[in-house]
């Protein structure tokens, strides 16, 4: 968030150096000598102020328009690169948290089934490995097991 806004500062501060010296721009002055006055020791000026033509005038105007409008287009960019990156990061967040879920759940499957198996004597253990076998002689995994059983 830091870097945005210290970028949105600096194109905004650049901006703003920008207009100042083009407006400035716009203004010239015209010095003029004065009749030379012997006892002074600088010779006198008269100055004035003018104003560039008017096609100076609306291409400063344009150049201005121009430079506004992509510190506007670059400000947007730089604040919607942000919330799409937001929207990444909370996605990759919600990613891990299902992950480790998953991963839980099946610590906590393995876990029953030790604790199952270690519960368990001899006679159940063999009647167990007997279920595994099916009527062909092959051994079943447990969706089939499974399966059977609710059929």
């Amino acid at each position: 968030m830091r870097e945005r806004m210290f970028a949105t500062l600096g194109i905004w501060a650049a901006v703003a150096f920008s207009v100042g010296k083009i407006v400035d721009s716009l203004r010239y002055t015209i010095s003029t000598p004065l009749e030379q006055v012997t006892d002074a020791p600088f010779p006198q000026f008269n100055v004035e102020t003018a104003f560039v033509s008017g096609e100076m005038q609306v291409g400063a105007f344009i150049i201005l328009l121009f430079i506004i409008l992509c510190a506007m287009i670059a400000t947007m960019a730089i604040w919607d690169k942000a919330h799409s990156a937001e929207d990444t990061s909370a996605a990759r967040a919600d990613a891990r948290v299902e992950i480790r879920e998953t991963q839980k759940q099946k610590r906590d499957r393995e876990l029953r089934v030790r604790r199952l198996l270690a519960t368990m004597d001899e006679d159940d253990l063999a009647a167990l490995e007997e279920q595994h076998i099916g009527d062909d002689g092959e051994q079943m995994s447990v969706e089939e097991l499974l399966a059977k059983r609710r059929k």
